[in-house]
């Protein structure tokens, strides 16, 4: 087990390295998508997933996918021959996520502030809210900032 869990972390490094210069996804996405599958994979004990659990996956990532999308993401995995969930393919399926997102864009501007909304827990449609908790954390771990505010109950 402590072999495979090697394996797997060698793996991500790798695929980590090559994502380097796919700058569709932000460390914030990879670092959500990694939490995700890790909670996947210490559910049934197993390093690898299933493709079935792919939509299972995404949804606990944030992304609401249509079934259209989701046959066009499951038609790229054939044609890479992927029959199995690794975290590679996972980022790999990501990052079409967001060419796909970008191609039906109409502006195809690929605006940052929605991707951010988008990533702290909101809809690509603009619906949906950040929590303050999710913000406070972010400020706190990723950037290390200490903050020194009163934040009053929302009424």
């Amino acid at each position: 087990m402590l072999e495979c869990r090697k394996k797997q972390q060698q793996e991500e490094e790798q695929v980590e390295e090559q994502n380097n210069d796919a700058p569709e996804l932000t460390r914030m996405e990879v670092e959500m998508a990694k939490q995700n599958f890790q909670f996947y994979q210490s559910q049934k004990k197993s390093p690898i997933l299933e493709l079935y659990e792919l939509p299972m996956v995404l949804s606990a990532c944030g992304y609401k996918v249509s079934p259209e999308m989701l046959d066009k993401l499951q038609e790229m995995l054939q044609q890479s021959k992927k029959t199995k969930l690794d975290f590679g393919t996972l980022q790999m399926v990501l990052t079409q996520i967001k060419r796909l997102e970008l191609a039906d864009d109409p502006t195809n501007d690929g605006d940052e502030y929605l991707d951010a909304f988008v990533a702290l827990g909101g809809e690509n449609d603009k619906s949906g809210k950040v929590s303050k908790e999710m913000l406070i954390n972010i400020i706190k771990e990723e950037f290390e900032l200490t903050i020194d505010m009163v934040v009053s109950p929302i009424s």
